[in-house]
């Protein structure tokens, strides 16, 4: 599976891995909705399976929370898929 682009977007609108876990669980209280574990968020991050660094690449993705970073980041979901993916749905 092609690499998400969770961490560059995030990165280009300054925010830091922690900085996107505290955002996204800040939003997600103010909806009501439950806390999102800061290892859900680095699978996504990292692109890999148990969010580490060096690992097995990520090969299930939630769509759901893909649209909820998504919204926590402000910008489409198109912009967190892979460069081929967003091409395609242009």
């Amino acid at each position: 599976m092609a690499k998400l682009r969770v961490r560059p977007v995030a990165e280009s609108r300054g925010l830091n891995l922690n900085q996107l876990i505290v955002r996204l669980n800040t939003v997600r209280a103010q909806r009501g909705a439950g806390f999102v574990a800061a290892p859900t968020v680095r699978r996504y991050w990292h692109n890999t399976q148990d969010g580490r660094l060096q690992s097995k690449e990520l090969d299930f993705i939630s769509w759901s929370f893909l649209h909820e970073l998504a919204d926590t980041l402000d910008v489409p979901v198109a912009d967190l898929l892979p460069e081929d993916a967003a091409n395609a749905t242009n």
